[in-house]
């Protein structure tokens, strides 16, 4: 069966998403398309507020959901391209766009081996979201389905293989293979299509508390024989620096920033230079910002002052630029995906 991108062209104003139904781990090799869909049997969803449609201007392509204020979760494949401006919430995904400060996938992601896994990512806002409230992921155990479990899909997708796409829809129905990086869902009649990629499946654990445990990924071209998730608990050491494990929503314990090299005080040679930091937090790590006090330049690592480079791998910040000698002082400003920040104290290095 052909593995297909289920994510909507902008050209006609859909998403497109790669979902592709009964297939194992790696056993067969995708040819993606260039559609995303709509959820198949299913009905028009006015709730699921934490279901948000992702949006490059003025135009819909994706699904995701908001998994604490700032994050929302989506597939890879999503935004690879770099065109994620918004995500917008309501059952046309066009109420109260929230603007996108960043986004990150999965480092082992590869659009031409779909079949591979690590079609997940995070979509970082620049705000926090208030009036909805994010729903949790699931962390293996109870909280996961297995083959034959009961559950629910969501999407802004196609309600056919050809048209459909940008009502928020919604449909019960059942895994059909659980595995060890990848869920199985739905059957001809009920499932995913083009433009539900990026969105979520649902599962009521023994608790009661539903979460999401599958990340639409692809499925076949027709949109038939259901479609294939990322599982989510497979993916938690990506999700977590970014998501993290604690509490989420209410949440007020702000992150805490350290300066890891070069040392405080120490003396190191003018050129070109990293400097680093480690940020933590109980939830999830959202940005770091370094302020330069020789020339007041203030450089998020999501978008760096002329001059400097940053890039970040899970909770640890590398800011880098051409440095002159002298005595430099500067801080950091980090920010966790609650809303909540911290600032450290004024460090100083000297360079000659």
């Amino acid at each position: 069966m052909m593995k297909t991108a289920w994510r909507v062209l902008f050209a006609v104003s859909f998403s497109f998403i790669f979902m592709a139904a009964g297939c194992q781990d790696g056993t067969e090799d995708p040819s993606l398309g260039s559609d995303e869909g709509d959820i198949i049997g299913g009905t028009t969803d006015t709730g699921d507020p934490s279901v948000v449609m992702l949006r490059s201007g003025g135009s819909g392509f994706c699904t995701g959901t908001l998994v604490t204020p700032t994050v929302v979760l989506t597939a890879a494949h999503c935004v690879e391209g770099g065109d994620t401006t918004s995500v917008g919430f309501g059952v046309n995904g066009s109420s109260t766009p929230a603007s996108v400060r960043t986004y990150h996938y999965h480092p082992s992601w590869n659009t031409n081996d779909v079949g591979a896994g690590n079609d997940i990512a995070v979509v970082i806002l620049n705000n926090p979201v208030s009036g909805v409230t994010p729903t949790p992921i699931s962390r293996g155990g109870a909280s996961s389905p297995v083959t034959g479990s009961n559950v629910r899909i969501v999407g802004f997708g196609q309600n056919s293989s050809t048209s459909g796409f940008g009502t928020k829809r919604t449909a019960n129905t059942t895994v059909s293979s659980a595995l060890s990086r990848f869920l199985n869902v739905g059957r001809t009649g009920t499932e995913k299509c083009f433009g539900d990629s990026g969105g979520p499946t649902f599962f009521r654990g023994a608790d009661g508390v539903e979460r999401v445990v599958g990340v639409t990924s692809y499925g076949n071209s027709s949109c038939t024989s259901g479609g294939t998730d990322t599982r989510v608990d497979a993916y938690l050491s990506f999700l977590d620096p970014y998501i993290g494990s604690g509490p989420g929503p209410g949440d007020t314990v702000p992150p805490v920033a350290n300066l890891t090299s070069p040392a405080n005080n120490s003396t190191v040679a003018a050129g070109t230079r990293t400097i680093t930091f480690t940020v933590t937090d109980n939830v999830g790590v959202g940005d770091a910002t370094l302020t330069w006090n020789f020339n007041g330049k203030v450089s998020p690592c999501s978008a760096p002052a002329a001059g400097w480079t940053c890039s970040r791998s899970g909770n640890t910040f590398n800011f880098t630029a051409n440095i002159g000698a002298g005595t430099r002082t500067f801080k950091l400003q980090a920010s966790d995906t609650s809303g909540n920040s911290t600032t450290t104290p004024t460090y100083s290095l000297t360079f000659q």
